[in-house]
């Protein structure tokens, strides 16, 4: 498990640079004593992703990172 040390220093799982979950998101942990089976769902659709959505190319954009697309063949 990586833990970081957010701005109160404090431990937590959650990488502190990533900021807040976007409205409607929550983590979901498998099981409380493997705190690193989890998973994101959204919970108006109850679509659930092992991705997190603050990494989407969309949420990426949104913050201001430089992306650049490549097309490998």
């Amino acid at each position: 498990n990586t833990v970081y040390i957010n701005s109160k220093d404090e431990s937590t799982l959650e990488d502190p640079r990533l900021g807040p979950l976007p409205p409607g998101w929550r983590i979901v942990y498998d099981d409380d004593t493997k705190l690193d089976d989890f998973w994101f769902e959204n919970e108006h659709t109850k679509k659930t992703e092992w991705g997190d959505p603050r990494l989407t190319k969309e949420a990426l954009l949104a913050r201001g990172v430089d992306m650049k697309e490549f097309v490998l063949i």
